[in-house]
């Protein structure tokens, strides 16, 4: 998992005053549930003046001239770390440029997949996975397209997307040879979205994962999830959310320019907001990809709106139709309803708690607290330190939890391993008559495409229902249904993990 983010200014003006790094910190701030460990930003000035070579702080300056004798200059800065660690004021102040795209990743700077990477006048950012990277190293190697030894996938994508640029000029074209194949290289596998700023403008492309736009005041600004666009403009607000913010579907690319233009038809009215039915058509091309369902139990932000669906309300729902199915697995278990008491387990397992709560009449207690320092434990690459981190993260309340028993709502169960350790925390501290649990997503029996491990860590692919109660130490275990998903969210997205083999997935 990981968030990008992109601003291009529409207005021709190239003052070093009015940057687009700090729109690009806001975005980023605003992303940081989608990765905690790095970020990056690079940013592009077009004819720049001399004073933008006299301070380093810490940023990358890189000069380049195009065919066309126009004068550019790259800055890049990256660091560990959170996206307020990293860049400060004098930092974001010294980042010059009118276009740039930003990162955030849940790995170091030095193995990130995700993370903006530059090749000459090209820059590329992604979310998502890419499952033939080293294909397309070895295709590029053999047209003499230098590579460093350890290739990520965002440096394969990146110099993809230069090969075919430099020969169409056309960035939408050479997005869609990327997504598409043509001209015997490679097509890029698996899903993803991702942002290309090039000498003329910024590229946005989504491929399974999401991705949307806001234009506003003469500046276009892209971000995996609407959350990171609501800090941008006192402006926006519910009332005028949907005309503002535009979602784009898997196959669908669109290129901004620096004048606002935009090589799609039907944009350029949308843009300057002089059509009364404002359309929206985009360059697309044909995939069987389907944005994930888990963006909506566990990614994305609760007040993201992705596809016209909030992501608190769809949790909130999910909690609401679990309610009659979590109170008979109580009962069958010897649990006393009158004495449950519903704890959302952190942020992730809030609404679903909400909607429980609504439907049960049930207390809502917040009485497990959080270290606010923490990392998110799945994202850490050994389980002694996973373990660690929760213990670290989890705080039971011990006075309100005594003798009661705490249904502990979760968004999902992926390896068990953390739930585990915080049942047996409750239980060794608070001294509870029970302790219940209730994830609001089915089992996952399947390794999703964006899983940094494979099928061996789902607890559901080898044990039923009742052998993940005994192995996460709980009284009752209770799963949300495929079908209740489908009633809220709909068909129109992957829930592959639950049912379906990916072809990759089983090697």
């Amino acid at each position: 998992m990981a968030g990008v983010s992109g601003v291009i200014k529409t207005d021709n003006s190239e003052d070093l005053e009015s940057g687009v790094a700090w729109d690009l910190y806001c975005l980023l701030y605003g992303l940081q549930n989608r990765g905690q460990a790095s970020t990056k930003i690079i940013t592009q000035m077009k004819n720049p003046s001399n004073e933008v070579y006299f301070y380093d702080g810490g940023i990358k300056y890189t000069p380049l001239r195009n065919i066309r004798s126009e004068d550019f200059i790259y800055a890049e800065k990256k660091g560990n770390g959170i996206v307020r660690e990293v860049f400060d004021n004098k930092t974001l102040l010294d980042l010059y440029g009118e276009a740039g795209i930003g990162g955030v990743s849940n790995e170091n700077i030095y193995k990130s997949n995700s993370l903006p990477y530059r090749f000459k006048m090209i820059a590329v950012g992604k979310d998502g996975w890419i499952e033939n990277h080293l294909d397309i190293k070895e295709y590029l190697v053999q047209k003499d397209v230098p590579f460093k030894k350890e290739t990520s996938e965002v440096e394969a994508f990146s110099k993809l997307f230069h090969y075919h640029y430099r020969r169409y000029a056309s960035g939408k074209e050479a997005m869609k040879l990327c997504a598409t194949g043509g001209h015997s290289a490679p097509k890029i596998k698996g899903n993803y979205s991702a942002l290309a700023l090039t000498p003329k403008s910024i590229v946005a492309v989504c491929n399974g994962k999401p991705i949307g736009y806001l234009i506003r005041d003469s500046r276009v600004y892209f971000a995996s999830e609407s959350a990171g666009a609501w800090s941008i403009s006192e402006e926006i607000n519910a009332s005028n959310f949907e005309e503002n913010w535009v979602d784009l579907n898997p196959g669908d690319i669109v290129e901004i320019f620096r004048d606002g233009k935009t090589n799609n038809v039907g944009l350029d009215s949308y843009l300057y907001r002089d059509s009364p039915d404002k359309t929206r058509n985009y360059e697309s091309f044909e995939t069987d990809k389907k944005v994930c369902s888990f963006e909506w139990a566990y990614f994305a932000r609760p007040d993201s709106v992705i596809y016209n669906k909030e992501v608190g309300l769809v949790r909130k729902q999910i909690g609401k139709l679990l309610a009659p199915k979590v109170i008979k697995t109580i009962q069958e278990h010897g649990g006393d309803i009158d004495n449950c008491i519903v704890v959302p387990v952190l942020a992730s397992g809030n609404w679903y708690a909400v909607g429980l709560c609504e439907e049960t009449k049930m207390t809502f207690l917040p009485a497990l607290y959080k270290n606010k320092y923490a990392l998110k434990s799945f994202i850490l690459d050994y389980q002694e330190a996973r373990t660690r981190e929760v213990l670290m993260k989890h705080i039971p309340s011990v006075n309100l939890l005594k003798g009661k028993e705490p249904i502990l709502t979760d968004d999902s169960i992926v390896r068990g391993t953390t739930m585990r350790v915080i049942v047996d925390l409750v239980r060794a501290k608070a001294k509870p008559n029970k302790v219940h649990v209730v994830a609001g997503f089915p089992e996952k029996r399947y390794a999703c495409i964006n899983s940094p491990e494979g099928r061996k860590s789902l607890i559901a692919r080898d044990f039923p229902l009742e052998k993940i109660r005994e192995r996460i130490h709980a009284d009752s275990l209770t799963y949300g249904e495929h079908q209740m998903w489908l009633d809220v969210l709909g068909k129109d997205y992957c829930y592959s993990c639950e049912f379906r083999k990916h072809e990759n997935n089983e090697k």
